[in-house]
């Protein structure tokens, strides 16, 4: 009993986090944890890593959190977009409908900037896979004790560009991000040593991507900055 109502407790908090995607998620991740040999990555390691992502939009995150678990298909997606410079949005995500990567992988070819960054961090892509398949929970967590900090040092809020909601549960605070448009999706640009406060593991300190030609505005120095929306209508959903 007690095992299935903590079972419950972590399905009601990423259904939470994510909404509706985290049903495809959980499947997805489902199958391949049985497939995969758990690794065990410290407090200090999963802040570190999850906190170049954990303020990106739900749908957004929830995408690369999946693609993460498919590095090969990362690989080739990143390939194509540098080979494809002008696609972007669902004009790329239909574009490579004949190709054999995850959905996952498909609908981050929309989003050019956020397969530069993953270009950057090949390590990073393997270990948030593996992180993400043998502790989810844990993952999730980490995302919503990164977003709680954001916000209670003032650079989480809800903008133009995105809303941000607060859930009390009885345990927890739970941090939703979603578009303000749902249609038009903003990756978010930040210092991940001054947008969360000052880091307080400082053996493991986080890295952080600026966009090629990004004008680093008082947003960014302050907290969270934003480009270019990209048009979306079905790109962050998809099947395994």
């Amino acid at each position: 009993l007690a095992f299935a109502l903590h079972g419950w407790q972590r399905m009601r908090k990423l259904l939470a986090i994510f909404g509706n995607t985290f049903l495809t998620v959980l499947i997805c991740v489902t199958f391949a944890t049985a497939q995969a040999e758990d690794k065990i990555f410290s407090e200090a390691e999963l802040d570190q890593m999850m906190a170049p992502i954990a303020l990106y939009p739900d749908s957004l995150l929830s995408q690369i959190l999946m693609a993460c678990t498919y590095p090969a298909d990362i690989n080739d997606a990143i390939q194509w977009s540098k080979n494809n410079p002008n696609q972007k949005g669902d004009a790329a995500v239909n574009a490579v409908q004949d190709k054999s990567w995850d959905p996952s992988v498909m609908s981050l070819v929309a989003f050019p900037q956020v397969l530069a960054m993953m270009e950057k961090q090949p390590s990073w892509i393997q270990n948030v896979g593996d992180a993400f398949l043998a502790n989810s929970e844990g993952v999730m967590d980490t995302v919503q004790k990164l977003r709680n900090k954001a916000k209670d040092d003032g650079n989480l809020k809800t903008t133009e560009q995105q809303k941000v909601t607060v859930e009390e549960q009885p345990s927890e605070t739970i941090v939703i991000i979603e578009p303000a448009d749902p249609q038009i999706v903003y990756v978010p640009v930040y210092n991940t040593t001054v947008v969360y406060g000052t880091w307080w593991w400082p053996h493991y300190r986080p890295w952080y991507y600026y966009p090629p030609g990004y004008r680093y505005g008082s947003a960014v120095m302050r907290g969270i900055g934003f480009g270019i929306g990209i048009g979306i209508t079905h790109a962050l959903w998809g099947g395994c």
